[in-house]
């Protein structure tokens, strides 16, 4: 049995085909190059859409920025404020103590009742107890007693 001639070999081309070829080749060729260079511009334009979109969210985020800046700035400004008002009102508090306490040294007597206040002590001696009695001083001013009623208590003052 002679040998059979390979089925997927038909013979040498023949001059007909080869401008077919050659024109379905250069065909294929410029088809994908436009069409390729179109996918390029495609993805450029994403790109651009993309990159638009973040320059817009940084512009949000620096209108952000800037209003909590702004706010901050407003909250220590009030914050000032409230720190001038707190030490104004302790000037106050200090002027009404000095006050209170020239009322009660005029009240007492000045002598004898210098047990009662003190001028060293920031407030007046009002929330300590009689050395003598044990009783706060809170109860000795508001009865009336004065420093009489500690002055034979044993504090030694009289």
């Amino acid at each position: 049995m002679p040998p059979r001639p390979d089925p997927g070999y038909h013979g040498p081309v023949a001059w007909g085909q080869v401008p077919t070829i050659v024109v379905t080749v250069v065909l294929a060729v410029l088809t994908g190059t436009v069409y390729n260079n179109r996918r390029f511009d495609d993805v450029n334009l994403r790109f651009d859409d993309v990159n638009r979109r973040f320059d817009d969210v940084h512009c949000r985020i620096d209108d952000l920025r800037a209003d909590m800046n702004a706010r901050f700035a407003e909250v220590n400004a009030r914050l000032t404020q409230v720190e001038t008002r707190l030490t104004e009102l302790r000037e106050d508090f200090r002027e009404v103590r000095a006050l209170l306490q020239q009322a009660i040294r005029a009240r007492v007597g000045g002598g004898v009742g210098a047990c009662h206040v003190s001028p060293e002590a920031a407030l007046p001696c009002v929330a300590r107890s009689c050395p003598g009695t044990r009783r706060p001083l809170r109860t000795h001013v508001r009865a009336g007693l004065g420093p009489a009623s500690c002055a034979g208590a044993g504090n030694g003052t009289g």
